[in-house]
């Protein structure tokens, strides 16, 4: 392994990035920054709702340029067909837990030659890789990628201008060697940061690579799974997660196939909809296996911690629960002896339900709970009210997406 960038002599601050290993939860940076866990929810919202107006902003950027983001949705993607028959790898990720919230879930690459390896958060909900490098403003304990210790480092000199949430990252665009496990990148496009602003402090993964398609990727360069399938390092055009619950090791992200004890599983897959995000259509959500309300389509996202539908979703859900109240942000309190089934309904899929655990965020008097479905409008490229589906969703099923058949395929996990 090359020497990672030099560790700065400065003592750690409380709201500096820290990057590497599990840092602090909901709850403790909270209490760090002085704030109520409803006002870190809302913020959280905030974050949420900003970086899909910038996904949105980018897909219509593509639409204006001629891309079709329909075509092939039933079907082998154009380009994606590796020159020869590939493997699978998995790596193994940590799940950052905060009370009853599994808050996030990253785990490494290596990049450059030798190899440096780095902590990113994996995300379905965005398309770009970077990363803060040796002179980053971001704080350094010594894991930043140092691209003067890489041979197979180059700098395009093009800016790299990313927008996460409340925040945003600024650099240079980089090419260089990735590894995921044993498979290997090479001409990599990635965000070499120097500026990573104030809203990713205390973030427990160094960097972020994101898994969604193409058209959302700042960059406009191949995400890191789609080089990985044009390079024919992947026996498959897909990846799976494994998403674990209240424990901070057993979760896994498998590169080019499924994880092995999964072979035989009967998946339940529904449609993408748009080569975007990983966007499908819904029935609704539903409670004791009834859908209320009305449809909406929906992003599979593995970087997004709650699950956040429209407010008239939210309202007819919360209805469906008897003695639930709103707290008019978007926010519910429900009865903490509701016993459930909830879920969310698919095209093909059916109902599927989550573990009635993790709707509770925590209890807010003896009797009620805070809800982890929260109401909020956000449109997509064609001005409908969207749902972003995180891991409250996905850790309760084996997930599959699939960028050759283009669909997300789950299995009881």
């Amino acid at each position: 392994m090359a020497l990672a960038s030099p560790v700065p002599t400065q003592e750690r601050g409380i709201t500096t990035m820290h990057e590497g290993r599990a840092r602090l939860s909901f709850a403790e940076r909270a209490d760090i920054l002085g704030l109520s866990l409803d006002d870190l929810i809302s913020q959280d919202r905030q974050n949420v709702l900003a970086k899909y107006r910038q996904n949105v902003n980018l897909v219509k950027a593509a639409l204006a340029a001629g891309e079709d983001l329909t075509s092939g949705l039933l079907g082998t993607v154009s380009g994606l067909l590796g020159k020869r028959a590939g493997s699978a790898a998995t790596i193994k990720l940590t799940d950052v837990v905060s009370g009853n919230v599994d808050e996030l879930y990253y785990g490494p690459l290596n990049m450059g030659t030798p190899a440096q390896t780095i902590q990113f958060d994996f995300d379905t909900g965005s398309a770009d890789l970077w990363t803060p490098i040796q002179n980053s403003d971001a704080y350094n304990d010594g894991t930043h990628f140092n691209t003067a210790a890489s041979s197979t480092y180059k700098n395009t000199t093009q800016p790299f201008h990313d927008e996460y949430g409340s925040g945003s990252v600024d650099g240079s665009l980089g090419i260089e060697t990735v590894r995921f496990g044993g498979l290997t990148s090479t001409s990599q496009y990635f965000g070499a940061a120097t500026h990573v602003s104030s809203s990713f402090n205390n973030n427990p993964a160094t960097g972020l690579c994101g898994l969604a398609y193409k058209s959302i990727a700042s960059t406009r360069q191949n995400p890191l799974h789609v080089n990985l399938q044009a390079q024919g390092q992947l026996a498959a055009a897909k990846f799976g997660f494994r998403l674990t619950r209240g424990t901070s090791t057993g979760a896994e992200l498998t590169m080019g196939g499924i994880a092995s004890d999964y072979a035989s599983a009967s998946f339940k897959t529904t449609p993408v909809t748009s080569k975007t995000y990983w966007e499908v259509g819904t029935n609704g959500m539903s409670v004791k296996n009834t859908v209320t309300g009305s449809s909406f389509p929906a992003a599979i996202d593995t970087g997004t911690t709650l699950v956040y539908i429209p407010t008239s979703a939210a309202s007819a859900f919360y209805a469906a629960i008897p003695n639930s109240k709103s707290n008019g942000d978007g926010s519910y309190d429900y009865p903490c002896s509701f016993t459930g089934p909830v879920g969310i309904s698919f095209p093909n899929a059916g109902n599927l339900n989550f573990n009635i655990a993790d709707l509770n965020l925590g209890k807010t008097s003896s009797t009620m709970c805070r809800g982890a479905v929260q109401g909020m409008d956000v449109q997509d490229a064609n001005g409908n009210n969207f749902a972003i589906v995180g891991d409250v969703f996905i850790k309760s099923y084996y997930t599959v997406f699939d960028f050759s058949a283009n669909t997300v395929g789950f299995a009881a996990a």
